[in-house]
């Protein structure tokens, strides 16, 4: 985690204050690096979602096809069992479950597949 007083300097950098301290480059290259990791891990995540509302939809019938497409349509509601499947984590009942695990059992509670079918 980064501490409070460089996010401080960075938005007065992005401001437009150059009045900063000459470490403010560090700083904003330290933000760049952990920006560019979480903008990884949330696209890993997203495809590994993806692919698990995609197995689903392929286990009740659905051609492989039909449904990556019907799952490309879906961008907000992928991001939403993403964001429902690590919230899980904190739940005593998926704790030692993997996030697959997880992102299916919440596409399983919304009940989507039966939806488009």
């Amino acid at each position: 985690m980064i501490p409070a007083a460089e996010v401080e300097k960075l938005s007065l950098l992005k401001q437009g204050n150059a009045a900063a301290a000459d470490d403010d480059a560090q700083v904003v290259a330290v933000l760049d690096k952990e920006e560019v990791a979480l903008r990884e891990a949330l696209k890993i995540r997203r495809k590994n979602t993806a692919e698990a509302l995609c197995a689903a939809l392929q286990a009740a019938k659905m051609s492989p096809r039909y449904s990556r497409e019907v799952v490309a349509k879906m961008p907000a509601f992928v991001d939403q069992i993403m964001l429902e499947a690590v919230a899980l984590k904190g739940d005593s009942k998926f704790v030692t479950s993997s996030f697959a695990s997880r992102a299916r059992a919440c596409i399983d509670r919304t009940k989507v597949v039966e939806s488009i079918k």
